[in-house]
């Protein structure tokens, strides 16, 4: 596997420690391979530790699919359901950010409306 330093301010639940952690007077806080939780990443901050060595999962997502460790998350973003979302929510907001300008710079009376329609369109795929 592969360690990537992380600092503390942007670690995350479920990340898992590559190396011991020690405070500046060489005392143990957490050692290695230690699944992080709130409690721990506050600890963590107490002692003022600055950074982390967490260890990252392969990039081979197969691997992952196979054994089954993928978070919740992952399996909802591997979804046909939710890459059809994506895609036709990606065209709306793109459609609507236009439409904003259009109102901006062209000051147009129709174009509200048309902002609607994308608006509604996003809440139909819900």
């Amino acid at each position: 596997m592969n360690k990537k330093k992380i600092l503390t301010a942007d670690l995350e639940i479920g990340m898992v420690t590559a190396e011991a952690v020690y405070n500046f007077s060489n005392h143990l806080i957490i050692s290695s391979n230690t699944t992080l939780t709130p409690d721990i990443i506050d600890k963590l901050k107490y002692y003022s530790i600055k950074s982390v060595k967490i260890l990252l999962p392969d990039d081979n997502m197969e691997t992952s699919q196979n054994g089954g460790n993928l978070t919740y998350f992952q399996k909802i973003q591997l979804s046909q359901e939710f890459k059809i979302f994506e895609t036709e929510f990606n065209s709306c907001v793109n459609d609507f950010k236009g439409e904003l300008n259009d109102l901006v710079v062209k000051n147009g009376e129709g174009i509200i409306n048309n902002m609607l329609e994308h608006v509604d369109s996003i809440f139909n795929l819900l």
